[in-house]
C-alpha cells in the first residue's frame, strides 16, 4: 500500500510543475520574467484557486499567450489591464492593485 502511495504521488509531482509549455515561452529573459510577474496576478477563470500559469485550462493557455503579446507589444502595465479586468472581472486579479 505504501509503495502504491509513493508511486502516486511521485507521478502527482510533475502535474504539479508550472503548465506553461515551451512553446509559449518567450525567447528574451527579460520580458519572459516580465511575463511570469503579470501571470502569477491573474486567476485563471475556470480554477478560480490558481493563476494562470500555473492552470492547465485551456483558457489560461489563452491568457498566458495574451500576456506574452501584450508584453511584446509593449502594452502591459504592473497592474491588470481595465480591459481584461472588465472582460474578466474582478474576480480574475489575484492581486487588486
Amino acid at each position: 500500500m505504501l509503495r502504491l502511495f509513493v508511486l502516486l504521488f511521485a507521478m502527482a509531482i510533475p502535474m504539479a510543475a508550472l503548465a506553461v509549455e515551451p512553446d509559449e515561452i518567450l525567447d528574451d529573459q527579460v520580458l519572459e520574467a516580465r511575463a511570469r510577474e503579470v501571470s502569477k496576478g491573474l486567476r485563471c477563470v475556470v480554477c478560480l484557486n490558481q493563476d494562470i500559469d500555473s492552470s492547465n485550462a485551456g483558457v489560461a493557455r489563452d491568457l498566458r499567450l495574451l500576456v506574452r503579446e501584450r508584453i511584446v507589444a509593449g502594452t502591459a502595465t504592473t497592474r491588470p489591464w481595465p480591459s481584461f479586468r472588465h472582460a474578466m472581472g474582478t474576480m480574475s486579479c489575484l492581486n487588486l492593485l
